[in-house]
Formats: C-alpha cells, sequence, structure tokens
C-alpha cells in the first residue's frame, strides 16, 4: 500500500509541474519484435502518471508494456519489420481511428520513425506528427547518414569509417584509438 500512494503522489507532483494538455492522447508505435523495451514501459508510466491516455501497439498481451496499469489500451499487433509498408500504414489509421482522436504519435524504433516521416502526409490525418523533412529520420538511422549529418553541421562526433576487411579495421582502428564500436550500417 506504501509503495501505490508514493507512486500516485508522484504523479501528482509531475502533474503539477508540467504543462501539457492531457486530452491529446499517445500512441506507442513499434515495427519489429521486441518484447522487452524499457523504453515504451518508461514512456507509458511516465504520461499515464500525468494523466494522458497512452495507446501502444505490442505485439502481444504480457509484454510489460501491454502489463502497464498506466496503459489505456493496447492495441495487439505482431509485425516483424518485413510488411509493406502500406499495409503498416493502413494498420496505423486503423488503429487511429479506433482511438477517435488525434493522436500524438511516438514512434518507438527505427523502422517506426521512418514510416511515420515518410508517410507523414497520410498518417497526420489521425496523428500529430512533428514538422521534420520526410528524409532526416532514415539519416539518423543509417550510422554513415549521421556521421555524414554531424559533419555537414559542423557538429563534434566520434570518428566513423566503413572497413572492408578485418585488416584495414585493425588499421583503423591503431589511427583513431580504442574503443572501438562495430555497428552495422
Amino acid at each position: 500500500m506504501m509503495r501505490r500512494s508514493r507512486l500516485a503522489n508522484a504523479g501528482r507532483s509531475l502533474a503539477g509541474r508540467v504543462a501539457l494538455d492531457r486530452t491529446v492522447p499517445a500512441l506507442l508505435m513499434k515495427v519489429g519484435r521486441y518484447p522487452l523495451h524499457q523504453g515504451s514501459v518508461g514512456a507509458v508510466r511516465t504520461l499515464g502518471r500525468l494523466g494522458v491516455r497512452v495507446f501502444a501497439v505490442t505485439e502481444d498481451r504480457f509484454t510489460p508494456t501491454a502489463r502497464s496499469r498506466y496503459l489505456f489500451k493496447r492495441f495487439l499487433w505482431s509485425t516483424s519489420g518485413a510488411e509493406d509498408p502500406q499495409e503498416l500504414v493502413a494498420g496505423m489509421l486503423a488503429i487511429g481511428a479506433r482511438i477517435g482522436a488525434r493522436a500524438v504519435l511516438l514512434p518507438t524504433d527505427d523502422e517506426a520513425a521512418l514510416l511515420a516521416a515518410e508517410h507523414a502526409d497520410i498518417l497526420s490525418e489521425h496523428f500529430l506528427l512533428p514538422n521534420v523533412a520526410g528524409d532526416l529520420p532514415r539519416r539518423l538511422a543509417s550510422k554513415r547518414g549521421l556521421a555524414e549529418l554531424c559533419a555537414d553541421l559542423g557538429v563534434p562526433a566520434p570518428a566513423s569509417a566503413r572497413p572492408k576487411s578485418v585488416a584495414e579495421l585493425l588499421e583503423i582502428a591503431d589511427t583513431i584509438g580504442f574503443p572501438v564500436v562495430l555497428k552495422n550500417d
């Protein structure tokens, strides 16, 4: 009982300090299967404690996000990321219609962010989206694109390279020093 009381008080405390329109719902959207996503749980808890109706796309009803007491409603939709984008857009539009009010769309992975940005003209019928260039999320999601964007804007960033062999990788590591992080592009 003590824990619930503390949580309830924390929610009231946050609600008094944060200015937001609680009548605007939010939809957490992801593409792909990764049921243990702490970022989604954190977003649901934070917004839910503030009194926002939070909806989420989940692959099943047993994921931590789907089980959160702060989640207003879950939409069960197991996506893989291999679907045709038009199929995903149609599914999101159907979810938007079921919510019944324009909701803030919160993509929780790169694939959902790309889909939202590249189909914002259609999705804006049901969702509130940031006004960003349609190609920006794709550039940010690409390690090379992000490095190029940082260089173009003069933003300091770690050295980035695209070695084509282990020997080239070791040569680059000797040049730039350790630690070295390897990522798929």
